[in-house]
């Protein structure tokens, strides 16, 4: 367990790689259905289970999780997590977490992967639309497809340098670089 605050400012992200096609959620809804049958049904098992896409409203598939968050949980940035200059101030809220993709729970578990609800205020950002559309039940997602990173505006800048520093640190060092790497002070 960690929680936000104790987490470096500069691993504040979470990360995708894919969005779900309804395809995928029907999927996962059915491997939902048949995991939990045994287990008592929550208001998050409901609530997904009856969900179809608003218009400003998508699926993603959100990689290790930097801390453990609750949900709703709001964030007001997204960005190329390989090229982090480009990005996108959007307000989106996380509305749900699907853990594993089949379990639903009122939160993000940190160091977990989960299918999450994302509710944009106006519209669903063109960066979004540029991910992969999963549709099959195991990812599908080719090696070099775009992964974008969700964190709070305040947080982006240091988070940019984090990202272009260990770049830079990688091409130099390779595997190596950690040993390389100093934490800027808060």
């Amino acid at each position: 367990m960690l929680k936000e605050s104790d987490s470096k400012i500069t691993q504040r992200f979470l990360q995708t790689h894919s969005r779900f096609g309804s395809e995928a959620i029907d999927i996962w809804k059915r491997e939902c259905r048949s995991r939990c049958a045994n287990k008592e049904k929550t208001k998050a098992y409901d609530k997904y289970l009856n969900w179809n896409p608003s218009e400003f409203e998508i699926a993603l598939f959100s990689l290790y999780a930097y801390a453990d968050l609750e949900i709703p949980k709001t964030f007001s940035c997204i960005f190329d997590y390989r090229n982090p200059e480009i990005m996108e101030q959007t307000q989106l809220t996380i509305t749900q977490s699907i853990w594993e993709c089949w379990f639903p729970l009122n939160s993000i578990d940190h160091g977990h992967k989960h299918l999450i609800v994302a509710n944009f205020e106006k519209k669903i950002p063109n960066l979004i639309s540029e991910l992969h559309e999963e549709k099959k039940k195991f990812s599908s997602v080719p090696k070099e497809s775009l992964v974008l990173g969700i964190c709070q505006i305040e947080d982006y800048e240091k988070i940019k340098l984090y990202l272009k520093t260990v770049k830079e640190l990688r091409n130099k060092y390779g595997a190596d670089w950690h040993d390389y790497y100093k934490e800027p002070e808060k």
